[in-house]
């Protein structure tokens, strides 16, 4: 969260797990940049810019990556619970 704060989005002493050796369970979207160039685009899966600076002295290099992974086959997870 923008105060440093974290939210629990799996309640403690829970997990979720998904069975190995599975086809099409998982894809990856790729969205703009921060950008106002890629406002309005189809998403990448990585940007990266170069900035010189005004002197010519160094390079400023910045990436990003928006990512959304999506579990196309939900009945799949199962739901986790500890004892402790």
């Amino acid at each position: 969260m923008s105060d440093g704060t974290s939210e629990r989005l799996i309640p403690a002493g829970e997990g979720i797990a998904f069975p190995l050796g599975t086809f099409d369970t998982v894809t990856t979207y790729g969205g703009p940049a921060n950008l106002l160039e890629a406002a309005n685009t189809v998403g990448l899966p990585l940007y990266a810019r170069q900035h010189l600076d005004e002197k010519g002295r160094w390079i400023d290099l910045m990436t990003e990556a928006s990512v959304l992974p999506v579990n196309k086959r939900p009945r799949l997870a199962i739901r986790l619970h500890s004892s402790n």
